[in-house]
């Protein structure tokens, strides 16, 4: 599924981006806090600190602090 499909479903995290790394971005949802989400294989987008996303992820989530999980789909919201 690429980044730029579609996903039915509830979003499973909303927040901000705050920090980028190679593979995963730390985003600040504010219900749970914060969030390592490592990015699809398939992800041919690059984000910036401060961009506002929806993730759907697979499920799995690491409940170490700050919490991990993999996305299936990030969408960058814009306003």
């Amino acid at each position: 599924m690429g980044c730029n499909t579609p996903v039915k479903g509830e979003v499973d995290f909303s927040g901000k981006i705050t920090e980028v790394e190679d593979n995963r971005i730390l985003v600040r949802d504010e219900e749970k806090g914060l969030i390592w989400i490592t990015l699809p294989e398939n992800n041919d987008r690059s984000y910036e600190t401060g961009q506002s996303v929806n993730v759907w992820t697979n499920g799995k989530i690491n409940e170490s602090y700050p919490m991990q999980t993999t996305a299936i789909h990030v969408e960058i919201i814009t306003e």
